[in-house]
């Protein structure tokens, strides 16, 4: 029996794995789950009737408890496609974490380049061990990574001089570092969704509950959500910039400090909710990678646009987005296959055949006298080759294709892997005239105050800000922030996923440059799109 039902209705006995991570969740005296993530649960588990057995583990053992079924749920733990596979996932996240690398001031640590040689403490089996290794691999760094329990055990190794550095979630660190004597460094990893995952093949009512307080919750600034969340903010300390820096870096760091304490400000890129793609096992995986590098060679994967448009209800500009349709296992999203493009050594083709069709369309928008900017995503690891930007030159004047109307969006990723390369290539790009945007603003991703150095000309805000607006008020705050910080810098602000008419008024009334989602129009082959700017259908009603 995996859990214990109650003679009440609906009742049951969930054994809760209880990790010592404080503030977010550890194991009270009373041996009650404690810590936000411990309250907020048992406030779930107090309106559903349930019973939390709380058990204590380290991470790892946590970990393995639970794909074991020895455990039936465990808090804070971040959503990747392998876990997917052995794990069950809500769809509504608990909270949104960012890590960060703690080191002894003497160390003078500011990028990852200088991790080379150097021992770093991480927790075993943890997402940031993952992310690490894999951004350590792309740059060749050679970094010795030491696996701990659990994040007091780095800190100590660092502050004993057996490491010489550990990463951990920012709120931890925050907290830990001035015991340990240890400083953040500016090197900050990506922000991940934090979920309470359960055993596979857990009750499906459990994960539906789980939404249906989180969703309600969230929704309701007076919930008790928000009101755990402001309990346990309050032992968290501020980190003020000396007033004399940009302005700017206050306004983005005031943005970072309220996902810290959780305001619901998560983005749904790698949200596991039922959809038509396909997560696919090891040897699956393979013939996935051979598969894509045939697809790619002869040019079988397809790029849809989406337009974005101003108030006046004309498009000012489109988003091309890769679309392969794998001939069995039909829609692949590209959020599997641009890894695997990296891994099998294709991107740089797949990149410039996208680009190709980029400068195409932009040819075919201007031969229709409709001529507006086309956006492409580009990966850090692109960006960063030493001849894109020869590449990128030679194509432009092969298509004779306007570069000025040509906009390669990035990630704030980019200014953690390697900011001098980065500007030193982005300011070669933007010489040829093109021009950069940064993608999914607003999840702090960075070390913001470096985004102020690159060559930026526009804000896309993260489609998970967009959501609730404008009821969330706490979405609204930094959207308001976000708009009003483009304005100053005189950058454009483009929103992305704007899915209601509430939404579209508020942004509008707020003055923001251009509007993108599914309520004006939806992804679409490029053909067609051109047929409605041919027909002049390609404009909404404002």
């Amino acid at each position: 029996m995996v859990f214990v039902m109650s003679p009440a209705a609906n009742a049951l006995t969930l054994r809760v794995g209880v990790p010592d991570f404080r503030p977010d969740i550890y194991l009270q005296s009373d041996g009650r789950p404690g810590g936000v993530l411990g309250d907020v649960l048992s406030e779930i588990a107090a309106a559903e009737n349930w019973t939390l057995d709380a058990r204590d583990c380290y991470w790892d053992d946590c970990l393995a408890q639970l794909k074991a079924g020895a455990i039936d749920l465990l808090p804070n733990v971040q959503y990747t496609p392998q876990r997917a596979k052995i794990f069950g996932f809500p769809s509504v996240p608990v909270l949104l974490r960012s890590s960060r690398l703690y080191a002894l001031d003497t160390m003078g640590l500011d990028t990852l380049e200088q991790l080379d040689g150097k021992r770093i403490a991480v927790l075993a089996g943890s997402a940031q061990l993952d992310t690490l290794q894999s951004m350590l691999a792309q740059m060749q760094v050679a970094a010795t990574l030491v696996s701990v329990e659990d994040l007091g055990s780095a800190f100590d190794l660092v502050s004993r001089h057996e490491a010489d550095a550990a990463i951990a979630d920012s709120v931890f660190g925050a907290l830990a570092a001035p015991r340990h004597h240890l400083k953040a460094t500016p090197i900050e990893f990506p922000s991940d969704e934090v979920f309470y995952a359960t055993r596979a093949d857990i009750q499906p009512a459990v994960l539906t509950a789980i939404d249906r307080h989180l969703d309600a919750w969230k929704a309701d600034p007076n919930s008790v959500y928000y009101k755990v969340l402001d309990r346990w903010g309050q032992t968290i300390p501020e980190h003020r910039h000396p007033w004399d820096l940009h302005w700017v870096v206050l306004v983005l760091l005031v943005i970072l400090l309220l996902a810290v304490v959780g305001y619901g400000l998560y983005h749904k890129r790698r949200k596991p909710v039922p959809s038509t793609v396909v997560r696919l096992d090891t040897k699956d995986d393979r013939n996935l990678a051979r598969d894509l590098a045939d697809a790619v060679k002869n040019e079988r994967l397809t790029l849809y646009i989406q337009p974005q448009f101003a108030a006046d209800g004309q498009a000012v500009g489109a988003e091309l987005l890769a679309r392969w349709q794998h001939p069995v296992h039909g829609p692949i999203s590209p959020a599997e296959f641009i890894p695997i493009a990296e891994a099998r050594g294709v991107l740089e083709a797949l990149t410039r055949q996208f680009l190709r069709n980029a400068c195409q369309t932009i040819l075919s928008l201007q031969a229709l006298d409709r001529l507006h900017p086309v956006s492409l995503n580009i990966s850090p690891k692109t960006l960063l080759d030493p001849g894109f930007a020869q590449e990128v030159r030679d194509i432009l004047l092969d298509t004779g294709a306007p570069a000025d109307y040509l906009i390669f969006e990035i990630t704030e990723e980019i200014a953690i892997q390697n900011m001098t390369l980065a500007v030193q290539h982005m300011n070669e790009l933007a010489a040829y005239g093109i021009r950069f945007s940064i993608d999914d603003f607003g999840t702090g991703y960075a070390n913001l105050e470096n985004l102020t150095k690159l060559p930026i000309h526009e804000l896309k805000i993260d489609r998970s800000l967009i959501s609730g607006i404008p009821e969330n008020g706490k979405n609204l705050i930094v959207v308001d922030m976000i708009l009003a910080m483009a304005d100053r810098l005189g950058l454009q602000a483009v929103a992305e996923g704007v899915e209601t008419h509430s939404q579209l008024d508020y942004l509008l009334l707020r003055g923001c440059f251009a509007i993108q989602g599914y309520l004006l129009a939806r992804p679409m082959p490029i053909d067609d799109w051109l047929a409605q700017v041919k027909n002049n259908t390609s404009w909404y009603s404002a």
